[in-house]
């Protein structure tokens, strides 16, 4: 259950900062570019990890006092919501491009 929960979450978090940042380019009369769509991507990994890993990040002297290093759960969170949240990020960009493509907006 906690995958789903995991991939559900990554992928409304990814979407919801692309969002933002589509709806930010709009209001400026630009086009919503794939920055927007890896920038959500980037804070979604990093919100993760930080849920994730918790205090744990914080304290140096518990990185390796487990069956695995803290790095191996930090870049394997990050690679996975990176890429749910792109996938997710992907359809918002989808949807602005399609949704404002008649609208005169600068380049």
């Amino acid at each position: 259950m906690e995958p789903v929960i995991f991939i559900v979450l990554a992928g409304a978090a990814g979407a919801y900062f692309t969002s933002i940042g589509c709806r930010w380019a709009h209001a400026r009369h630009h086009r919503p570019s794939w920055r927007y769509a890896w920038l959500g991507s980037f804070i979604t990994a990093l919100l993760s990890v930080l849920f994730v890993c918790q205090g744990d990040l914080f304290r140096p002297s518990r990185w390796d006092t487990g069956k695995i290093s803290i790095w191996f759960t930090v870049v394997s969170v990050a690679v996975a919501a990176g890429l749910i949240a792109l996938l997710a990020s992907a359809l918002v960009l989808e949807v602005f491009w399609r949704k404002f493509k008649h609208e005169k907006i600068d380049p």
